[in-house]
């Protein structure tokens, strides 16, 4: 694994709403917010007849546009074959999609923390090699070195620990323990027992 020059961060590119986040100067993981001061970004982009892009609009700014015009749940498709788009009369892929999401991003924590290089994505449990290797195309496109891939349940049960004070410094005391991590995400709903 190769880091970049730049901040790393991690992203969980939700299928409803994605959050970028970094490890603070104290070792705490914080969500850093969008140019609207939002730490969410929906994952909604909008291919609007007139050739432009808009990426996280509000929900009632999408509503205000044809349908046909709206993509949502694109991560529902990285990585299969079942996904026909096409924007200004070219294909477009959910890798495409993906990546624009992840540029925005990138673009509004760059305002926050300055340059971004590296990114850890999050994908849920169920992903294949396909899907992982389709999400992590999408960040390259996006212009980010990803580093990593990991589940969503293992993100959930990383960020559990560390707030129980049970990683990192201190925490060779800690007993090993089954936890059964449910993802009520907005675009999913995934049960894992980890230990």
């Amino acid at each position: 694994m190769e880091f970049l020059e730049g901040q790393t961060v991690g992203i969980n590119l939700g299928t409803t709403f994605s959050t970028l986040a970094q490890v603070d100067e104290n070792g705490s993981p914080v969500a850093i917010p969008n140019e609207d001061d939002e730490v969410e970004t929906a994952s909604l982009i909008l291919l609007a007849e007139s050739g432009h892009v808009v990426v996280g609009p509000n929900r009632r700014r999408a509503a205000m546009e044809d349908p046909k015009n709206v993509v949502e749940c694109v991560k529902r498709h990285m990585g299969v074959n079942d996904f026909e788009r096409t924007f200004d009369g070219h294909p477009i892929t959910p890798e495409c999609l993906s990546a624009l999401i992840l540029k925005k991003l990138r673009q509004d924590g760059e305002q926050r923390i300055g340059k971004i290089g590296n990114a850890v994505i999050t994908v849920p449990y169920y992903f294949n090699d396909a899907r992982r290797k389709a999400t992590e195309d999408a960040g390259r496109i996006a212009g980010l070195n990803v580093i990593d891939i990991i589940n969503e349940p293992t993100a959930a049960t990383l960020t559990y620990a560390w707030h129980r004070g049970e990683l990192g410094a201190g925490a060779a005391d800690a007993k090993p323990r089954k936890v059964l991590v449910y993802d009520l995400g907005g675009g999913t709903f995934d049960v894992t027992v980890v230990q």
